[in-house]
């Protein structure tokens, strides 16, 4: 029974993560009239899984971390109140079509779920961080594998899976990478080191190979926050210039072998541009639209169109009453300020604050420190797409990082008092 309590959680976590990236789980189905991903079983058999362990384990997650866990399902329950209380959009493509409920609801509940269930994965696997290494690895692993697979689907060469597009990829890799430098950190000089570098590398790779430029954005921001880190270690600037020196070479050779990685280099995206202006004018119509919001799901019921209950317009614009507009926001800030106005943006800025008070806090973990950096650098990357609230796989294991954080941050305080 030990031996099964040891490893059972791990075994379904790290089978979970192997799974995410052959099998899609973002297909919508309806179910007895309900639209839902099969993200939702996916969720659901991480909760069951490891209930068990983590219940008498809710005291290990520290304040910062209940904060962001709390703003954040307030956040979702403004959204569901807001859309029940506006009729449902009409949207016009080739034909009339108001929206019903449902789709506007599912993906708050479903994101909610993801956040759940991340959270009490970290509460059982938050002391075991051998093992926090192996997932991470085997979630990197199991998504280069699939990446033949995504290129004739995609129609392209960047890195994808079924866990995510190469416009989101890079925020899973961010974090394997994170964890990788955790791990090296920790246990250098010893002989395990090795193992958390080849980890870190990887995960760099794969940030480089989805071509992605908030994904590029997010990897510098985080090389800079993470050097701190690693310049408090090992007292010396030769790891990180080594390792920039590594990256820029990557990069380069990434750039001559696989030309759609150019993309990455572009500078603008006229669509995206006019899907910001148009939300934008939208957004500040009235003054009570600037404060509460158009409305969850009104200006982009993206679940519509990703479920197949609206034809996606083949020029990928919609129109509206004050311009056209992309089908999702592609950008988390935009999409909060906009569909729930000041309210929804004052909570998502104390999420932000919780996870900058995390990477402060937990500054002198080696372990640590390097995720906690990465969940800020990712929060560059939350200007170019739309995570959390969409993307319900890469949500998971950004919270996953985040909650894991949080548990290990009171006992790197308490090393610091003693």
């Amino acid at each position: 029974m030990r031996q099964l309590r040891a490893w059972l959680p791990v075994a379904v976590v790290a089978t979970a993560a192997a799974m995410v990236q052959f099998v899609r789980l973002r297909q919508w189905r309806d179910f007895a009239g309900t639209p839902l991903t099969f993200d939702v079983f996916w969720f659901a058999l991480l909760l069951l899984g490891v209930a068990w362990w983590a219940v008498p384990r809710f005291r290990r997650l520290g304040r910062a971390g209940w904060v962001a866990f709390a703003a954040f399902l307030l956040l979702l329950q403004y959204a569901l109140y807001g859309a029940g209380q506006r009729p449902g959009p009409v949207v016009e493509t080739s034909r009339s079509t108001e929206v019903p409920l449902p789709y506007l609801t599912s993906p708050a509940m479903i994101a909610a779920l993801a956040a759940a269930a991340a959270l009490a994965v970290a509460l059982v696997l938050a002391r075991r961080r051998g093992l926090i290494v192996v997932i991470f690895a085997t979630l990197a692993v199991a998504g280069f594998l699939a990446w033949p697979r995504q290129i004739p689907i995609h129609r392209s060469w960047r890195l994808a899976s079924a866990l995510a597009g190469s416009a989101s990829i890079h925020v899973v890799y961010l974090l394997v990478a994170a964890v990788g430098l955790g791990w090296w950190l920790l246990t250098r000089p010893r002989r395990g080191a090795w193992a958390g570098a080849a980890v870190a590398a990887l995960g760099v790779v794969g940030v480089l190979a989805s071509g992605s430029r908030g994904g590029l954005l997010a990897l510098a921001t985080w090389v800079v926050l993470a050097g701190v880190a690693a310049r408090t270690k090992t007292k010396s600037w030769r790891p990180i210039a080594l390792s920039v020196a590594g990256l820029v070479a990557a990069w380069v050779a990434l750039l001559l072998i696989v030309p759609d990685l150019r993309h990455s280099l572009s500078s603008g995206d006229p669509l995206r541009e006019l899907n910001a202006q148009t939300a934008l004018a939208w957004w500040g119509s009235s003054s009570e639209t600037m404060l509460w919001g158009t409305g969850y799901g009104q200006v982009w019921p993206w679940a519509a169109f990703d479920s197949g209950l609206i034809p996606a317009p083949g020029e990928r614009m919609v129109p509206t009453a004050h311009g056209s507009v992309l089908l999702s926001p592609h950008s988390t800030a935009l999409a909060v300020l906009v569909e729930l106005g000041l309210v929804g943006a004052l909570l998502a800025l104390v999420v932000v604050a919780a996870v900058v008070r995390l990477w402060w806090t937990s500054r002198n973990d080696p372990f640590a420190f390097p995720i906690a950096s990465a969940l800020v650098a990712s929060l560059v990357a939350f200007l170019f797409d739309t995570y959390l609230l969409k993307e319900f796989g890469v949500s998971f294991w950004w919270w996953l990082a985040l909650f894991l954080v949080a548990c290990a941050a009171p006992a790197s305080k308490t090393i610091q008092a003693r």
